[in-house]
């Protein structure tokens, strides 16, 4: 079984948000005045954003997303950086560097991610 690590997962998910905030807003904006795809982009990477963060930093509020890969995950850092395909050191005491600086630019990338997919729904979804 490999484990998807959330770093490889993070980008498609909110690719997919970005396209889902747009086509919803497309769809459904013109019933109310309340502008529902930037509401909606800004709450999938807000909800993102937290999630990763809170799983990199060991918070304890989100334990209930690696636990179930316990065997192969043994903190909510090593369910970010490791996976079958990586073995990267988990323990934030060898982590202070090179890695923690790798998990800074990809959530940095994060918008970035999020406006791909509302590139793609404003671009190539018919209207």
């Amino acid at each position: 079984m490999v484990l998807l690590k959330m770093f490889l997962l993070d980008p498609f998910l909110l690719i997919l948000f970005g396209f889902l905030a747009y086509y919803l807003g497309d769809r459904y904006g013109h019933r109310t005045r309340f502008p529902l795809a930037k509401f909606l982009a800004y709450f999938s990477f807000a909800v993102m954003t937290f999630a990763g963060v809170s799983l990199y930093i060991n918070n304890p509020v989100m334990d209930w997303m690696w636990r179930p890969f316990f065997p192969l995950a043994t903190s909510g850092r090593d369910f970010m950086i490791n996976s079958l395909i990586f073995a990267f050191p988990s323990d934030p005491a060898l982590t202070v560097g090179q890695i923690d600086a790798i998990a800074v630019i990809l959530f940095t990338l994060y918008p970035l991610w999020l406006y791909v997919g509302i590139y793609i729904q404003k671009r190539w979804a018919p209207a």
